[in-house]
């Protein structure tokens, strides 16, 4: 029973990779589409750069007014964790971890 349900899953798995195959001509008759995408994101992501200095910036000046303490933990943490997804998006880490996905969708037979 338990070499049957393997097989039937092998088969089903093979099916799936011939019917979800990723043709990467598809992707380059698009690639105008990635590079706006890309400029896109860029500007983006530069917009929060701004914005997170700024934000930076006014919380110390009202530290320094005395309307704000500058032991907010709270404030802190949002800023740390905006930061941490900013330089996500600038320095391209997603595409590196998308780059992996599909290495290992490509070891595993996928074509």
């Amino acid at each position: 029973m338990s070499r049957l349900l393997a097989s039937s899953k092998d088969e089903y798995i093979e099916q799936m990779k011939t019917v979800y195959a990723i043709d990467t001509g598809t992707v380059e008759s698009v690639d105008w589409l990635l590079v706006i995408g890309g400029a896109a994101v860029t500007f983006v992501s530069i917009a929060a750069l701004i914005y997170w200095i700024s934000k930076i910036i006014l919380r110390l000046y009202a530290v320094r007014r005395g309307k704000a303490a500058l032991a907010d933990g709270l404030f802190w943490k949002r800023m740390t964790i905006g930061i941490v997804l900013i330089l996500f998006l600038i320095g391209g880490t997603w595409l590196v971890l998308l780059e992996q996905f599909f290495s290992l969708m490509r070891q595993w037979g996928w074509k």
